[in-house]
Parts: C-alpha cells; sequence; structure tokens
C-alpha cells in the first residue's frame, strides 16, 4: 500500500511539475515572440513588398491589414502586430496575399484578380506609421482595443478616391467598434469617434 501511495505520488508530483513547467515556458515565449517579432506597418510594407517583387517585378501594393494574433488586448497598443497580409496585384490580372508571421514572410499565395489603379498605394508617400496612428487615435479619439474577434488594434493600409489613408480599429466606451481614419501622407485625421 505504503509502495502504490510513494509511486501515485510521484506520477502526480511530475504531472504538476510538467504543468507549471509548461505554463511558465508558455508565458516566456509569448513574452519572447511579443517583443521580438512585431512590425509596424511601415516594417510590415517593406517586409512584404520585397516578397511581392520577387514574386513579380510588376507587383503593386493594393492594401496592407493587421490580421489576429495571440496576444489578445495588448496586441497592437504600441502599434506594432506579429501578423500581416498585404495584397498586391500585377498586370494580366494575377494577385498575391504576402502572409507575414512572427516579423518573416511565411507565404505567398498568388491567385487571379483585376484591380483599378485608384486602389494602388504609393508606398513611398506613406509617411505616418501605425506606431503614431495608434497613439494619436488613443489620446485624441479614446479608442480601446477591441476584446473578441478582433484583438488588439488593428491597421489597415488603403487607397482610394485619390487618398492613401491608414484605419486603426478599435473599440469605444460602450464596446462598440470604431474606426480611425488618418490621412497616410499629412498623419491628419480624417474621420472617426468624436469628429
Amino acid at each position: 500500500m505504503n509502495k502504490m501511495f510513494a509511486t501515485l505520488s510521484a506520477v502526480i508530483v511530475l504531472a504538476c511539475s510538467l504543468l507549471i513547467y509548461h505554463f511558465v515556458m508558455d508565458d516566456s515565449h509569448v513574452e519572447r515572440t511579443h517583443s521580438h517579432s512585431q512590425l509596424s506597418l511601415i516594417d510590415a510594407l517593406h517586409v512584404g513588398m520585397v516578397a511581392a517583387k520577387k514574386w513579380n517585378p510588376e507587383a503593386v501594393l493594393l492594401y496592407v491589414t493587421s490580421v489576429d494574433d495571440g496576444f489578445g488586448k495588448t496586441s497592437g497598443q504600441e502599434g506594432t502586430r506579429s501578423r500581416w497580409n498585404l495584397q498586391v496585384g500585377a498586370p494580366a490580372n494575377k494577385r498575391a496575399v504576402i502572409a507575414i508571421r512572427d516579423g518573416k514572410v511565411d507565404k505567398v499565395i498568388p491567385g487571379i484578380g483585376n484591380y483599378n489603379s485608384e486602389w494602388m498605394v504609393s508606398t513611398d508617400k506613406v509617411k505616418i506609421d501605425s506606431t503614431v496612428a495608434v497613439l494619436k487615435s488613443i489620446r485624441s479619439r479614446h479608442l480601446l482595443p477591441g476584446d473578441g474577434w478582433a484583438n488588439g488594434y488593428h491597421f489597415i493600409l488603403q487607397a482610394g478616391e485619390g487618398l492613401t489613408t491608414i484605419t486603426v480599429i478599435g473599440r469605444d466606451d460602450q464596446d462598440q467598434l470604431q474606426q480611425i481614419e488618418f490621412d497616410a501622407v499629412t498623419g491628419r485625421i480624417l474621420s472617426g469617434q468624436g469628429e
């Protein structure tokens, strides 16, 4: 009986030790990954366009968007995220999604589809970064991080109607989805909560 009790106790202690070790390792991994693999929108733009030009030298940027990651409400609070997608187009109805994960290009997913030249983002004209846009959104419009299906702050760079914009997405104090839109060249707030 004592031998069985000792064996059972040893198994329980070992299982608890492994669980504690697993949680400690997961937490330290998240902190390491969170701090070392985050990119701002402009950083993601540069990383993604290098891959886009390898895919097709005539590739043009159509938009950049952040993607949910495992960091919850803290994601995007400094204007950086670990996951981004770029949509690019090229002549002959070619398109591709450039998926960036943990600071590196993870996949280039080719596809088809036409695009309008009005949708093309002039990458050299983008002067404001997500790091600035999120701080302005928090300070001037009291934007809060999303919680649930869109965790933290999200960012979109796109063009249309002759204007290149950066949109910061979060929520208001009533837990409603909010979008603050900036002119990507001047940094001026164009629309959003509290206009």
